[in-house]
């Protein structure tokens, strides 16, 4: 069946596009000699976790215990839950996932690690530990050497943990205001990153992982330097933010929604039948705006999706145009990561035939 003649909204996944931008990343991680560790929070799904895994022959990020969960049930057994565990009750699931594979959790404070020591049980075993570092973000993270350095002897003094390294996350790099401020964060955050180790290495304590990424940074990985593992989660699709960027372009993006046209009340104005609960309300990443659209309209690139209510879309076009209702339009979302997780399944393409439909496994499991 051609995908144009799926039921609408529908999440469509161009394979083509996406496999390219799969191995273009495991290549050029193989070549500047980084293993790449892929967030899947953005795609949710068993089949291309395994395919990421397969390509960087490494384990996956995830951002909460639920995924891991997922993920792990499928087979994958090389795990970082890139958060702060938290609480009798997660702890007590993340003591199920451990004889599973390796997990690897992050701490950013004394009563992180309070509650780690309290409720984890490893048996023989540590678990390791990432301590996380706030390189400008100003969301979850340490940015005081003191402050490192008291957290490590705690991990050093305990009996189930075992100090691994550090993490950090350049979301900041989404508030870019051009190229060179895009540039500065990435390399600043590699660079915070380095000096860090190297301090705690020149003090005789051993830093294994060095755990950076965004996907707007990986345009400048052959630029950073003083890290182990790379955690690009975008990728995978890219999306309007990321063309507003400059990161991607129209043809790297992989994903997108499926609508019908189910009005034209005026002949600058037509409504879809995909709104908030299709696209989401994001006009960039981590609260930034940097598009006025709700998404790219590939067929209408000169409109603007301009107001979203729960199940319409309002689409203003120029007048003149040849837009009709019962017409299908694919529409590049914002934010992919948040879209993905709106769907149930998302059906597969390959030159405009529909090949597979995978479960959006990961959905929803936002504990």
């Amino acid at each position: 069946m051609n995908y144009l003649e799926a039921d609408t909204p529908s999440l469509i996944i161009d394979k083509d596009i996406m496999d390219n931008n799969l191995n273009k990343m495991a290549n050029l991680c193989k070549k500047l000699n980084i293993r790449l560790r892929p967030h899947i929070k953005t795609h949710k799904m068993v089949e291309i976790a395994k395919t990421q895994v397969m390509l960087s022959n490494y384990g996956i990020a995830v951002s909460k215990l639920g995924e891991a969960e997922v993920m792990q049930k499928a087979g994958i057994d090389d795990i970082l839950i890139a958060n702060q565990i938290i609480g009798q009750k997660k702890i007590n699931r993340l003591n199920s996932l451990l004889p599973g594979g390796q997990i690897k959790v992050c701490v950013d404070s004394v009563e992180g690690i309070k509650y780690l020591q309290d409720y984890l049980k490893t048996g023989n075993n540590k678990l390791k530990v990432l301590i996380e570092i706030d390189t400008g973000m100003n969301r979850c993270g340490i940015s005081s050497y003191n402050k490192v350095e008291d957290i490590i002897f705690l991990l050093k003094k305990s009996d189930k943990l075992l100090f691994e390294g550090f993490m950090s996350h350049s979301g900041n790099i989404y508030g870019a205001k051009d190229r060179s401020n895009l540039r500065q964060i990435a390399l600043d955050e590699a660079k915070q990153m380095e000096a860090l180790a190297n301090y705690c290495r020149e003090r005789g304590i051993d830093v294994n992982e060095v755990s950076i990424g965004s996907t707007p940074s990986s345009y400048y990985l052959d630029k950073m330097s003083g890290f182990t593992e790379f955690r690009p989660g975008n990728y995978v699709f890219y999306d309007y933010i990321q063309i507003c960027l400059g990161i991607a372009a129209i043809e790297d993006c992989a994903l997108s929604v499926l609508t019908t046209v189910v009005s034209k009340p005026q002949s600058n104005r037509i409504v879809i039948d995909a709104g908030s609960k299709s696209l989401g309300l994001d006009k960039g990443a981590h609260s930034k705006e940097i598009t006025s659209s709700y998404g790219y309209i590939k067929e209408i690139p000169n409109c603007s999706l301009e107001r979203l209510s729960e199940e319409h879309g309002i689409v203003k076009v120029t007048p003149g145009n040849t837009v009709r209702v019962g017409q299908k339009l694919t529409i590049i979302p914002n934010h992919a990561c948040a879209v993905t997780n709106l769907f149930d399944e998302a059906l597969v393409q390959k030159n405009g035939k529909i090949v597979d439909s995978w479960k959006v496994a990961a959905r929803g499991k936002v504990q």
